[in-house]
């Protein structure tokens, strides 16, 4: 491998993606129905380019509102703390990102 090629893999490895800061609420009902707000950065533009997850259980509804907003509406899951993922043209929010939302 080549040392472009090699810094090239570097260069990929090393975008973060969308970073999730916040939600509000942070916890609801398992049955589901509950409007989150979901506060963090690279977001992007285009609403269809995002999805988000809760414990592996994607949100319904979700809407753009800025680069930094994202609202979307929680599904039946199992009770119990799940985290919560943003994911922008399918690259996930990192890891550091840990927030999280509690299904009571």
């Amino acid at each position: 491998e080549s040392s472009l090629e090699a810094s090239q893999n570097r260069a990929c490895v090393m975008y973060l993606g969308p970073i999730v800061l916040s939600l509000t609420p942070d916890h609801g009902p398992w049955s589901g129905g509950k409007k989150l707000r979901i506060f963090g950065e690279g977001f992007g533009k285009r609403e269809q380019d995002i999805r988000v997850s809760i414990g592996g259980t994607d949100c319904k509804n979700v809407k753009l509102k800025s680069e930094k907003i994202l609202e979307c509406e929680t599904q039946p899951s199992q009770t119990g703390v799940q985290d919560v993922r943003v994911y922008v043209n399918g690259v996930s929010s990192s890891d550091e990102s840990k927030v999280q939302y509690t299904y009571e």
